[in-house]
């Protein structure tokens, strides 16, 4: 997130917070209630949610535009599906689970 807050500064850019998850709509495991496994895929979707909120709200307290999309679909067509729909110029990836816990 420094990186895109160094580069968003540079360029006078716009933020695109952009996090892919897998289709939800999948059936489960075979010996899991269906009913548990969509409570869990909801509970663990909304806190990924708030995340990319809070690193949206980080990059915006520093004056950068930043948005927050959470968006199901398969990670590299929806990546180029999205970076087309929203005009992205650079699309800059993260690591998995290593970018709000240096900024809090």
């Amino acid at each position: 997130m420094e990186k895109t807050l160094e580069l968003a500064r540079a360029f006078a850019s716009k933020v695109w917070i952009i996090h892919i998850v897998p289709d939800t709509r999948r059936p489960g495991p075979f010996n899991v209630d269906s009913n548990v496994m969509r409570r869990e895929v909801a509970d663990e979707l909304c806190k990924e949610h708030d995340v990319l909120h809070r690193l949206a709200q980080w990059l915006r307290n520093r004056d950068i535009d930043a948005k927050a999309l959470l968006i199901e679909g398969t990670t590299i067509k929806t990546i180029l599906k999205e970076s087309d729909r929203l005009d992205i110029d650079l699309n800059l990836l993260g690591c998995h689970r290593h970018g709000l816990s240096r900024i809090e």
